[in-house]
Order: C-alpha cells, then structure tokens, then sequence
C-alpha cells in the first residue's frame, strides 16, 4: 500500500508538471517565456485619390465605330500608368452604363480626383449632350426618349462635381451619327453654365469637361487603331505639365493633323495649375 502511495503521487505530480499547472521552472539559470503574440496588421483602409471610368462603345446597329474600344482599352492602361484605379466598360447597354457610373459615383469621395472617359457616339438635344449605348437606336422613335434611353451627361457630371475634390470629364463623342428622329444635333454642346449648378465639396479644385472637337461640330473618323483626338490625347496626358496647358498641346496637334477641319474644346473653372502627370522635377539654381 505504501509503495503504490509513492507511486501515485509521483505520477500524479509529473502530470501537474506537463501541464503546466506548477510554477515555472528552471533550468541552468533561464526560465520559461511565454510565447510573444505579433498582431496581424490591419488592412490599409486610406482612400484611393485618383478614380477612373472609361467606356468605349462601338459596336452599334447604325454606323457602328472603329476606334471607341482601342481608345477605352488603351486609356485606362495609361490612367493606371498614372496611379488611377480604373474601372473599364466596353460595348456597354443603358442599364451596364448606369451600374457603371453608379459604382463609379460610390468610389469618388472629397479627396479624390475623378476622371470620367467617353468614347463612342454622342449627341445632343434640348441643350443636353447624350451619351448613345449599345442598342439605343433601334429602339428610340422620338427625341425626348433620349431622356430615359440614353445616359445623360449632365447627370455624370454631377455625380462628380458633388463628391469629388477635382473632376475631369473627356468626351470623344462628337462623331456624326445618323438620327433617326427630328429635333437632334450630331456632335455636342458646351457644358460651362451646368458648372453653377453643382454644389461641390469644400476646397474643390474645379470642373474641367475636354470635348474632342468645338460645340455642335463633328468629329473625324480615324483611319487608325484610336480616333483622331484620343490618340493625340494618349501621347500626351502624362507630360508634366498642367492639364490646360497639356489640353491646348492637344488641341494644336489636331488642327495641324486635320489642317483645321477638328478642334477639340474645353470648358473649365479651375483656377490654379494641376498636373495630371505629376509635377516636373524642380531646378536647382
């Protein structure tokens, strides 16, 4: 009885030791430490500032475009280049349109630069530029359906005016399109009065809209992989330079590649210089 007495305890007393239930031990001077535990950490939750949509519509039932898709594609690669997180839309119906530019509207915050590309057909009534979807005119028999079927400029400009910190809108969307309703104009209108009817955010940089040719006029067909504008756009927009001054390169570029016959336009209300392609090094005298 006395040696199973001993026996048990011992056991017991080494069970109590593996379980860690005794007081830390020692051996030749170090004791046990508890295991350190490393927090993951956390996920990067700062706002993106620089937000793009780009959509190229092409594939139309009348009159269908070339370039509009090249041009969507090869923006938004050279807008990611630039530090844009880009959401790309191509061949686009009313309703993808719409989930597009809702999701967009979503993105852009107070800090933020939005810029907003279109490539594709366009047009204008009423004094309103439309943006034509996939599918939209052989479906459309009067000019105020335009109103519901089509995607409304002035609504995409005032989702971003009103969210964002600067807003950018390039519109290559003047080519001439074969209407089949009275009451329509081929190419677009200026947009500078709808600039007085945002309500922006604090310390707004402006509103800048680039057409790719001047009020009610038409744009050229390209006989190449982007349109006339675009590509002179594409070779351009990264030049550290300010967006006005890199616009009016533009605009010098077209006329001399269309000997006059496209100017492209811009209205704005930004009044300081800001540099899409970033700031050009500093000169150190």
């Amino acid at each position: 009885m006395k040696i199973f007495s001993v026996f048990f305890y011992g056991l017991l007393f080494t069970i109590l030791n593996l379980s860690g239930c005794s007081e830390p031990q020692t051996h030749k001077g170090l004791s046990r430490v508890p295991p350190i535990i490393t927090p993951l950490p956390l996920p990067d939750t700062k706002p993106v500032k620089r937000i793009a949509l780009v959509i190229g519509n092409g594939d139309y039932e009348v009159r269908a475009l070339s370039t509009p898709v090249n041009d969507a594609n090869d923006m938004a690669e050279v807008l990611e280049q630039m530090g844009f997180e880009v959401q790309r839309v191509t061949n686009a119906k009313q309703a993808t349109m719409k989930t597009a530019i809702e999701e967009f509207g979503r993105k852009l915050h107070s800090d933020a630069k939005g810029i907003f590309y279109y490539s594709g057909h366009g047009m204008q009534y009423a004094g309103e530029n439309f943006l034509i979807p996939i599918g939209l005119m052989s479906t459309i028999l009067e000019p105020d359906e335009l109103w519901h079927k089509a995607i409304s400029a002035t609504d995409v400009l005032n989702t971003m005016g009103a969210k964002s910190k600067l807003s950018i809108m390039i519109l290559d969307a003047c080519r001439d399109l074969p209407l089949p309703f009275k009451g329509g104009v081929a190419g677009l209108t200026g947009m500078q009065e709808k600039f007085d009817e945002i309500t922006p955010v604090l310390d707004a940089e402006g509103i800048l809209i680039a057409y790719a040719t001047s009020p009610g006029k038409v744009a050229l067909v390209s006989s190449g992989d982007n349109s006339i504008y675009t590509m002179h756009l594409l070779r351009l927009i990264k030049k550290k330079v300010p967006i006005e001054t890199m616009l009016r390169e533009v605009r010098k570029n077209v006329r001399q590649n269309t000997y006059d016959k496209q100017i492209p336009w811009y209205d704005s209300s930004i009044e300081g210089e800001i540099y899409l392609g970033g700031k050009p090094p500093v000169e150190v005298p």
